[in-house]
């Protein structure tokens, strides 16, 4: 096999796929659906939280947000990476989670957020400012919000 032959087939799907994130549109829990496109225009301040269900670390971090009231004005979106619908719900209800984080839990089976700002690990928040990415890390506080949303 020639080099030019083998750049085409190892380069070229890793940048469809590292594009592949326009345009996808997240199943939420009540059977709506938002594009990414809306997820990252939805507020000048946004946090998105990346989860699984089997990580001890991030059910930490699902119980703490559930009681987290932030005095920083931002929308938070709760994704969830790899599960099916049943078992997000199921740990939604297990955690009984307020209805304002279940509101705004997306499905992500594939990955494509954590692809699309170089995730490697949950649970970790990634903070947007109009859209653009400013931050990122693996816990939030209103020190951290005020800090990162000046």
């Amino acid at each position: 096999m020639n080099i030019k032959r083998t750049i085409m087939f190892v380069l070229l799907p890793l940048c469809v796929l590292s594009f592949s994130w326009r345009g996808y549109k997240f199943p939420r829990l009540n059977n709506d659906n938002i594009s990414y496109d809306d997820l990252i225009a939805s507020s000048s301040h946004t946090v998105i939280f990346l989860w699984t269900s089997y990580c001890p670390y991030c059910r930490e971090e699902l119980k703490k947000l559930n009681r987290y009231k932030p005095s920083a004005k931002a929308v938070f979106y709760y994704v969830n990476i790899g599960d099916s619908k049943r078992v997000v719900e199921r740990v939604s209800d297990m955690f009984g989670l307020k209805e304002s984080i279940r509101d705004n839990i997306l499905l992500d089976r594939e990955g494509i957020t954590a692809d699309a700002f170089g995730i490697i690990g949950v649970p970790a928040y990634v903070f947007l400012n109009k859209g653009k990415m400013v931050y990122k890390s693996h816990f939030v506080n209103d020190r951290l919000l005020k800090e990162v949303f000046k």
